[in-house]
């Protein structure tokens, strides 16, 4: 609001099932009913009881759920294998959309992906009748607006191809008239014809609070979930250890006690990991970045951190953007943590007790890659 902002392109609600998807990131977890009623308190936050001049437009996505990628491939890339339900689950991922609806979500998005056995013809979601029509719009009663996902054919930037289409009459009119109200509707109610221009120096003084940073960090902290404590090792007394860091910061840990560059010297070991994930064989920038692939550490990677566990106690925190493998890491560690996105001092806040870890996973943390590879859907 406070810089213009008038319609958010999330929630997103898919339902993490397939562990390998790289977007799992976004989503509240697995669970259907939990990200029901995350998202319906999340279009409330930001629209209000209704749309009106005080809102920010929800664009929920991924309609209906994008979560169920065959082998985690994500469908905006034409290497995409569709979206798979083996256990016939096509109606739980439905399950947080019925939240949004009766949330009144501004607006819904489908996403890219291809319904491979669920009984729909196969089509993008986006293009799909049985989907967007027949689902969406008559089942649902969904009144609000549909846009395609992002690269997808628009007459928002290409309106010469949609008078070509009702001067050959593939499109009436009268079609579009219905879109056009369903966007103007929208304007109206979040009072953007009414004054559409915002107080440059207000906003200034509302972004980036001191305030609204400290609740960022807090929220962090309290993010952090605690996933083995062995022996009531954590929390670590500060001040009174000498600690080897890998994936930190030295001069943030020197804080908290005193660092060695010599594992076999320290009293504790902390280290900081990530979910592994192997790049596409693809020459598409944007897939490069998407973290597809196996969830395990292997070969050298995986030996050095099981030899650092095997040298001195070692605290462990890995940041979750998608369900890990790492049940030799978890055997080995003295304490393990998981985080969702923070910062070296909010985990050593957390190790040192001066924050209690109040994080919940997710999602499930596969045992081994056979897990996933069947998985799927669930």
């Amino acid at each position: 609001m406070a810089v213009g902002i008038r319609e958010a392109l999330h929630p997103q609600i898919d339902l993490a099932t397939e562990p390998r998807w790289p977007r799992i990131a976004g989503t509240f977890g697995e669970d259907a009913d939990l990200t029901s009623r995350m998202a319906a308190a999340y279009i409330l936050g930001f629209q209000g009881a209704q749309l009106d001049s005080n809102s920010v437009a929800c664009m929920t996505k991924h309609f209906p759920g994008g979560g169920p990628q065959k082998e985690g491939l994500d469908p905006h890339f034409p290497f995409q294998r569709g979206q798979v339900y083996p256990g016939n689950n096509f109606n739980y991922h439905l399950k947080p959309f019925e939240a949004v609806f009766k949330a009144n979500t501004a607006a819904i998005m489908p996403y890219y992906g291809v319904p491979m056995d669920a009984g729909h013809e196969h089509v993008g979601f986006s293009y799909n009748k049985a989907i967007i029509t027949d689902l969406l719009r008559k089942k649902y009663h969904y009144e609000g607006v549909v846009c395609t996902d992002w690269g997808l054919f628009g007459g928002e930037n290409i309106p010469e191809v949609l008078v070509k289409l009702v001067k050959g009459g593939k499109i009436k009119e009268s079609r579009l008239d219905e879109s056009v109200k369903r966007l103007l509707r929208q304007k109206f109610m979040l009072g953007l014809f009414d004054n559409p221009f915002i107080d440059a120096g207000k906003a200034a003084q509302i972004v980036g609070k001191p305030e609204f940073k400290q609740a960022g960090e807090d929220a962090q902290r309290r993010a952090i979930t605690l996933l083995k404590n062995d022996s009531k090792t954590l929390p670590l007394q500060a001040g009174k250890l000498k600690i080897y860091v890998r994936h930190i910061k030295p001069e943030v840990a020197a804080l908290y006690g005193t660092v060695v560059t010599d594992p076999a010297t320290a009293d504790i070991a902390i280290i900081r990991l990530k979910t592994p994930w192997i790049p596409v064989d693809t020459d598409i920038p944007m897939a490069k970045g998407f973290h597809h692939g196996d969830l395990d550490f292997k070969g050298g990677l995986k030996d050095s951190i099981l030899q650092l566990l095997g040298t001195v106690p070692t605290i462990v925190d890995i940041n979750l953007d998608r369900p890990a493998v790492i049940p030799e890491i978890s055997a080995k560690a003295k304490g393990l943590m998981a985080d969702f996105g923070a910062s070296d001092a909010a985990v050593l806040d957390v190790i040192f007790g001066k924050f209690k870890p109040g994080g919940k996973l997710p999602f499930e943390l596969p045992s081994s890659m056979e897990a996933p590879c069947w998985q799927g859907a669930f």
